[in-house]
């Protein structure tokens, strides 16, 4: 398989026209190559999937960590989300709203805002990982 018939297939894929196993078609009509050909070029490149794609163990690491960190940031901005809420909805000038308002101080508040911005930038320092893991999820989609 060469760099082209690659390319070729990634962009086939990313584009949604077939399933990829209907992809030999496309191939023999791009290419000029015969049917057996190209079944020999797409097996191959199926193939590659599985030493660093669909099946590797460091995708299966890479999509953990993306599901953690999406769980992370959600349970933060929750808690954040449920503090303000309570504020409002408790009664004026009670213990309890003092309470609630104490906990949405600024240091608090900064300490949301901090975990915030820690996961915001781990995502920017593993966005390749990040966006690996978006092209494996694509791909277990396409060959379920």
């Amino acid at each position: 398989m060469k760099a082209e018939h690659s390319r070729f297939l990634n962009r086939l894929r990313e584009s949604g026209a077939t399933n990829m196993w209907g992809a030999s078609p496309y191939l023999e009509d791009t290419f000029g190559v015969d049917h057996v050909t190209a079944v020999d070029i797409l097996v191959e490149w199926m193939d590659s999937f599985s030493s660093g794609g669909v099946n590797d163990p460091e995708a299966e690491r890479v999509l953990r960590i993306l599901d953690e960190y999406h769980r992370t940031l959600g349970r933060v901005e929750r808690y954040q989300q449920d503090l303000v809420f309570m504020i409002k909805v408790l009664p004026e000038d009670t213990d309890a709203q003092r309470q609630y308002k104490r906990n949405v101080t600024d240091s608090n508040r900064g300490d949301l805002e901090r975990a915030k911005s820690h996961l915001d930038g781990y995502a920017k320092v593993h966005a390749e990982d990040i966006r690996r893991a978006a092209r494996i999820r694509r791909a277990r989609r396409l060959s379920a």
